[in-house]
């Protein structure tokens, strides 16, 4: 089952960055996943989303345990 909003969500990404050249930071590495932001013109999409509802504000596990526990 999708969460509440999970289309909105995906559509909004669509309509924001398809076919725009962005950015992608690497910040960390976990295994073979690789964690970083995205910017376009100079917005972290990341905190875009935050701010707009589309998306929560996670953590990261400690480094033991598996990020894909991790809840974005």
């Amino acid at each position: 089952e999708e969460e509440a909003y999970a289309w909105e969500s995906r559509d909004y990404l669509r309509k924001k960055l398809a076919e725009k050249v962005v950015t992608y930071k690497v910040d960390f590495k976990v295994n073979e996943r690789s964690c970083g932001q995205v910017v376009l013109d100079d917005v972290n999409i990341a905190v875009d989303m935050v701010s707009k509802g589309y998306a929560k504000v996670g953590h990261v596990q400690k480094e033991n345990e598996s990020i894909y526990k991790t809840q974005y």
